[in-house]
């Protein structure tokens, strides 16, 4: 990797043709190595207001969201496009201000606290602040973005599948047939990936989610209708009614028969004796 800065103006002293040719290879940050640079053909630098206007940011936040990475990429290519030439220092400020709405994206889904990512961030912090070229810059921010963007986009998918299968949920508990590989079945992904995926989104295992949804649910039954309690069982999805007086003891302190008469003693405004 080589620049080669030739000197081609009038006679100088040996100090200003070594600061000119200097001078004139600075020219690298926009056009890369492999060049001859002629001192003669000096660039004109244009000012570059280092932050981010308002459209600008937002931009950033809706391409971001709608993992746009072709309006990124027409983004920053406009600062190295040939002919326009900004001021260096200016620039790599400017994309510090970029960087900041990266981090913003990256809180919002904590990617922040995954340590891989956040080394592979402060390395693109020192590439923006010492790196000699700028398309190596601009291209190690746009590979970056999309990484996030991948990362996001699974996330969504994540939280999507979790927010289904509890519609799921809603909708099945009665049957006592309903289970995790059911509804993988009728999202048409694995039972594996959607327990980690609805794990991962409820904090809670799919099992137990729907135990408790189905035990929250008989609460209901039990209260408003004069079901047996193996009748009750069955309406809320339990085939075994032991099973289901078990469960009910363990969730809320107190076997169904008990519940179901405290409950109406204090609707009735009685106390139980």
């Amino acid at each position: 990797y080589i620049n080669i800065a030739v000197y081609d103006g009038v006679p100088v002293t040996l100090n200003q043709l070594y600061s000119e040719m200097k001078k004139s290879l600075n020219q690298r940050f926009y056009k890369g190595f492999e060049h001859i640079f002629y001192v003669s053909k000096h660039l004109v630098v244009k000012h570059l207001d280092p932050l981010l206007t308002p459209e600008d940011q937002q931009l950033w936040i809706t391409s971001l969201e709608n993992h746009d990475i072709s309006s990124i990429k027409n983004f920053l290519y406009t600062l190295s496009a040939q002919g326009s030439y900004y001021e260096e220092d200016l620039i790599r400020i400017y994309l510090t201000s970029v960087l900041a709405q990266i981090r913003r994206f990256m809180k919002k889904y904590d990617f922040q606290q995954k340590p891989d990512l956040e080394e592979k961030y402060l390395k693109l912090f020192r590439i923006i602040l010492e790196h000699p070229i700028l398309y190596t810059i601009i291209q190690e921010m746009i590979l970056f973005t999309q990484s996030l963007m991948k990362l996001a986009k699974n996330e969504k998918e994540k939280a999507n599948y979790g927010k289904l299968t509890a519609d799921l949920i809603n909708d099945q508990y009665t049957n006592t047939a309903f289970s995790l590989s059911s509804a993988a079945d009728t999202l048409g992904i694995t039972p594996n990936y959607l327990s980690a995926v609805f794990s991962k989104y409820h904090e809670i295992p799919f099992k137990r989610y729907l135990q408790q949804y189905r035990l929250e649910q008989s609460k209901n039954t039990l209260i408003h209708t004069e079901l047996t309690i193996s009748e009750v069982a069955h309406a809320n999805g339990f085939e075994d009614p032991n099973y289901y007086s078990k469960t009910f003891k363990e969730y809320a302190g107190l076997p169904p028969n008990r519940y179901r008469k405290r409950q109406r003693w204090k609707v009735e405004g009685g106390m139980e004796l």
